[in-house]
């Protein structure tokens, strides 16, 4: 059982590892108020959303895809 528990947390530390340097989230952060300095709070919040649902979706289908690419 401690072994399983390792395994699952070395799987996704390695996971989220390889992930980062592909969202970025300090750059991201860093030019978010800029893009979005023009829209409303709502609107801000629903275009945050809207990206994350995106950035979802392309990491899972390429996830998915990946063994027969």
């Amino acid at each position: 059982m401690e072994k399983i528990i390792f395994e699952m947390f070395a799987t996704v530390l390695a996971t989220i590892t390889a992930l980062l340097p592909i969202a970025n989230p300090l750059m991201t952060v860093a030019i978010l108020p800029g893009m979005a300095a023009h829209l409303s709070a709502s609107e801000r919040e629903a275009q945050v959303k809207r990206a994350c649902v995106y950035m979802a979706a392309i990491l899972v289908t390429f996830l998915l895809a990946g063994a027969l690419i």
